[in-house]
């Protein structure tokens, strides 16, 4: 794996185990709608992982036309 893939995997675990943990523990915050933010960060990750895998397969497509 190339490391911008790491650094994406490690981002999408730290977003990913935040919203799990908002969702599930919400007493730790005294946060209204703790919830959605835990949703919204989720798809954060999603969405994340979409553009790091367009990235890398540009780059490919861009390398490959390079030379």
């Amino acid at each position: 794996m190339h490391s911008g893939w790491m650094k994406v995997l490690v981002t999408d675990v730290i977003l990913i185990g935040l919203s799990a943990l908002f969702f599930y523990y919400p007493k730790l915050l005294p946060i209204p709608n703790l919830d959605i933010i835990s949703l919204v960060l989720a798809l954060v990750a999603v969405a994340l992982t979409i553009v790091g895998f367009g990235v890398t397969r540009l780059n490919g497509i861009a390398d490959q036309n390079a030379g």
